[in-house]
Formats: C-alpha cells, structure tokens, sequence
C-alpha cells in the first residue's frame, strides 16, 4: 500500500482495506479546497475519474470546448508546505542551482494535481516526471528568485558577462513529462521577470513517432502567465529565452491547445518546434490574447521581444485571438509562413480570420481574479468511488 512520490514514502490511511467501504468527498470551493485535510495525498484504486463537464462552478463561468482526459485509476497529487523538495545543479546552462518540487510516476499512471489551500503560492518549479494523462488544476505560482540565481551572480550563455536578469532554477516553472495528455487548467503563474519558461513538455524516452503525434497532448485552459522574461542573442551575448511554451529535449508533440489563456512576457512566446519529421497534427489559439509585459520590457536596452508563436502544425485553429505587440507586429509564424491580423505582401504576412490586432474588448480571457487561488474548479465531480487517504510515513 505504499505510493511513491518523488522519493516520498506514502501508507494508506485507511483502516479496512476494502476497497469499496473507503469513499472520500471531493470538495471543490473558490479556494481551492481538496476536502483531504492538508498535506494528505488521495490514491485513487479501481475507478476513473471522468472529469468531463466544463461549466459553472465556484461563482466562475467558463466555457470550454477542450475538455480533459478521462484519468483511470488516478493518483491524486497535493502540493502542500510539507511537500518535499528535490535538489537540482545547473540544469538547462541557467548558471546557478536550488531547489524543486520533483514528483515521479510510472508512465501508465494517471494523476490530478492541486494544491492544498495552506499555501498562498507555490514558489518553487514543478517538475512531473512520468505518468499517461495527468490533470493540473488550481494551481498558483509566484516563484521565488533562488540565491546564485538573481542579477550578477550568474553569466551570460557563453561568456562571463554578468546575467542582468534574475534567473529560474531549471529554466522552467513547470517541467511536464508525459506519454498521453498534459492538461493545465485554471493555472495562475507570475513569474516576475526571471529568465524562464512557463511550461516545457517532454516526452517518455521509449515514444515512437507515431506515438508521440497520435497521443502526446499538451492542453492549457483557463489559465494564465505573465512576468515572463528572458534574452535573445544580444550584444552581451545570450541569456536564457523565456517561452510560455516549449518542448524541450528534441521531444516532439502530437498537439497543443489553448483555451481561455492570457500570456504576457518581455521575451518569447509560444515555441512548438518539430525537431525531427514528425510534424504536430494540432496547433490551437481559442480566447486567447497575448502582450507584452510592460513591467519588463523596456528594463534594459538590450531587450528583444520575440513572437506570439512560431509552430508547426498539419492543421489549425484560430478564434478570438488577440495579439498586442508593441511594435505592432501582430503576427506568428506557423510552418514557416506568418500569420497575423493584417496582410502586409512585402513583409509576408497572411491574414487569418480569427486573429486580431489589440486587446479582447472584454478584457483578458484569464484574468488573475478568476484563476489560481480564485479559480473555481471547472472540472470535479462529487464524490470518488473506492478513494483512499494516503498520508506521509
């Protein structure tokens, strides 16, 4: 009756082992409330979790068309204050190490992740290494800078030049390993101008091909991510580049959708790359708007803000997009060809119906008031059939 998570040794709680006489309440609430007690874990044995109706719910309307994987079996995954955390050296060249949550699972196995409501932000980056379709719901990050991470104490890529941003240890602030679908919902994260991505795919090692572009997803909704900041090739040579999505590793995706998203950042933006032959089948922008972040891009002359998106894809989908650049360059490129809100023949730009130049006249489609702490669950169900505590040895 021992689950591992990322080192850490967990026991049921539960006195009769009977499966079917051991049945929790899951409680979802506007503050984000996993009706477990704090620092539980709940291990799910001999039922699906079928989280498959996106509506009202915790005074929060949201309308989704993207809905989750259905989760068999799943492990259900609390970040608390007694999570553990996991040590890391200079990953990624960042220049400096620390501290992240790690959580490990076999490659078939299911998980939801939350966060227990002890916790105002998670600070740390959150590593998921493993499982088939895992769930992240609630979830809000406000990382702290790290020490060896922040201005000056570590270099630029390649040369000694002091860094002249604060840096993220491991360059991500969610690192999310699967072999089905990643699906991030109601997600709050800011990361206040240090050098590092919002979320980075990979993939299992033993993936084919066929695998990867038929079952590897990697879904965002109702979520949000700003204070994103980084530095291209530039003069004092090059920092990290700050993405709100990227697959990293040479990991290809079969699919990548966003759904009620706002992103804003002082460096890139959305990067899907096709690192071998395998092209994405899906690459979907539905109620999304993207901007810079005004807090950070003009910190130094030596900023280089990048595109809304550069991705590959056999097929995609645009609606209620919103692009809001400074320099007025409303566009992304997909499979080579830029896309945007305005035609412009010399500059090769191609209007697509779907995106438009500005801000959504309703405002941001994932405001901060109504994700991450103040996220009502879109996705829940009442009660979990054969559900059992697990708490820390």
């Amino acid at each position: 009756a021992l689950v591992l998570f990322g080192g850490s040794k967990f026991t049921s709680a539960c006195k009769d082992f009977n499966r079917s006489s051991c049945n929790i309440s899951m409680i979802v609430s506007k503050k984000r409330v996993l009706g477990v007690g704090v620092a539980l874990s709940v291990v799910a044995w001999g039922m699906s979790y079928a989280s498959n109706a996106i509506g009202s719910t915790g005074g929060s309307d949201w309308v989704n068309t993207i809905q989750p994987p259905e989760l068999k079996n799943p492990v259900i995954i609390e970040i608390s204050r007694n999570s553990k955390l996991s040590s890391i050296g200079d990953y990624d060249r960042v220049g400096c190490q620390g501290d992240i949550y790690r959580f490990t699972l076999p490659f078939d196995q299911d998980a939801l992740v939350t966060m227990s409501a002890d916790m105002q932000a998670i600070e740390y980056p959150v590593w998921i290494v493993g499982g088939r379709n895992v769930h992240l719901r609630g979830l809000e990050m406000r990382p702290k800078v790290q020490a060896g991470c922040d201005v000056g104490e570590a270099n630029q890529i390649g040369n000694n030049i002091p860094n002249i941003h604060p840096r993220l240890v491991g360059n991500k602030a969610f690192q999310l390993e699967q072999a089905g679908t990643t699906f991030l919902e109601g997600i709050d994260i800011d990361l206040m101008g240090q050098e590092a991505d919002c979320f980075v795919s990979r993939n299992q090692d033993s993936m084919s091909a066929s695998q990867i572009k038929a079952q590897r997803n990697f879904h965002i909704v109702n979520s949000r991510c700003i204070g994103i900041e980084g530095l291209n090739q530039s003069a004092i040579g090059d920092g990290i580049h700050g993405d709100f999505f990227q697959n990293q590793g040479e990991d290809d995706i079969g699919s990548l959708i966003l759904e009620n998203v706002t992103y804003r950042s002082s460096s890139n933006g959305i990067t899907m790359h096709r690192w071998h032959d395998t092209t994405p089948r899906q690459f979907s922008l539905i109620n999304v708007d993207y901007g810079w972040d005004l807090r950070y891009s003009a910190d130094s002359r030596f900023e280089h803000q990048g595109l809304p998106f550069t991705a590959h894809a056999d097929d995609f989908v645009f609606t209620n997009v919103w692009f809001n650049d400074g320099r007025g360059l409303n566009y992304g490129i997909l499979n080579g060809q830029r896309l945007g809100a305005f035609s412009n023949s010399g500059g090769g730009i191609r209007k697509v119906d779907g995106v438009n130049a500005g801000v959504p006249p309703a405002g941001e489609f994932a405001p901060a008031n109504r994700t991450g702490l103040e996220y009502g669950s879109a996705t829940q169900q009442a009660q979990a059939p054969g559900m059992c505590i697990a708490k820390p040895l």
